[in-house]
């Protein structure tokens, strides 16, 4: 089973906080601690959407009978894109 993985942040940028400290004494470049969502996902399945989360809607996840594979909901962002999720639980028969 192929899993798609889709990441939604307002900025285009990734920050690794711990490193600003050596971007301001000059030890490091910012595109060292605040590279592009675009060029670190380039190589791989992620999809990336610059935006913000509006509302969370969430499907029945635990059902009738417990937890289930596969149930979700929606997403819904500030652009007006729906994104539908769900999941898998390999923990399950």
């Amino acid at each position: 089973m192929h899993a798609m993985v889709v990441l939604v942040d307002q900025s285009e940028h990734f920050v690794f906080k711990p490193m600003l400290y050596e971007l301001l004494s000059g030890e490091v470049d910012a595109w060292e601690i605040a590279p592009r969502f675009s060029d670190l996902l380039a190589n791989n399945d992620v999809q990336f959407f610059q935006d913000r989360v509006k509302l969370l809607h969430p499907s029945d996840h635990w059902g009738m009978n417990g937890p289930a594979s596969g149930c979700g909901g929606f997403v819904h962002l500030e652009s007006g894109l729906l994104i539908e999720y769900d999941w898998y639980n390999s923990c399950d028969p």
